[in-house]
């Protein structure tokens, strides 16, 4: 009867101690999968401000015939595509783990390809994480319900569209999320 219960109790420490050794191999490969997924993001990132680099040359090259021809409209198609590609990979950064490993590059690649486009003319004002009022000029999408902001209080938590002037005149209003205090 003795013997039984020492090897019950043996068998019972023995699976227990294997499950917690699986557990902790899952939660190790589940992190070596997210680092992966993130590092892969990273390089995707990278190549797209490579490319959104080429179309900010072609901006350039539209500014120089524009100057020659001064009484045409130009054409902000294509930076307002850069400046919603930008926005995307913004959001997404702040998703990722500071850790991640390229991060640091992208995070420079977007900010060249901002002062590219600053000295083209254009402007994305910095609106996440502002105060919201009533008279701002931009689209509200959503507002969203935040128990940890004070009653009241309207915060600007998302970008969807991001506002970009030219030559401080706005050519497109920023879509946005606002978290609400209750």
């Amino acid at each position: 009867m003795l013997s039984a219960i020492l090897l019950s109790g043996l068998l019972y420490w023995l699976l227990s101690r294997r499950q917690q050794t699986d557990k902790t191999d899952f939660i190790d490969q589940l992190s070596k999968t997210k680092s992966s997924i993130e590092e892969s993001l990273v390089k995707e990132f990278g190549k797209q401000t490579e490319l959104m680099d080429s179309q900010l040359h072609l901006i350039e090259q539209q500014k120089t015939t524009l100057q020659a021809t001064p009484n045409a409209e130009p054409d902000h198609s294509l930076a307002l595509k850069v400046a919603s590609e930008i926005n995307l990979i913004e959001r997404n950064i702040n998703l990722m783990d500071s850790k991640t490993k390229g991060l640091k590059q992208l995070q420079a690649s977007v900010g060249k390809l901002k002062d590219n486009l600053s000295a083209n003319g254009y402007e994305m004002p910095e609106l996440l994480g502002k105060q919201f009022h009533q008279g701002m000029k931009v689209i509200v999408t959503s507002s969203i319900p935040d128990e940890n902001l004070e009653k009241g209080s309207e915060i600007i938590s998302k970008i969807l569209i991001p506002q970009v002037n030219y030559n401080d005149k706005m050519i497109q209003t920023a879509q946005i999320e606002v978290s609400v205090g209750y």
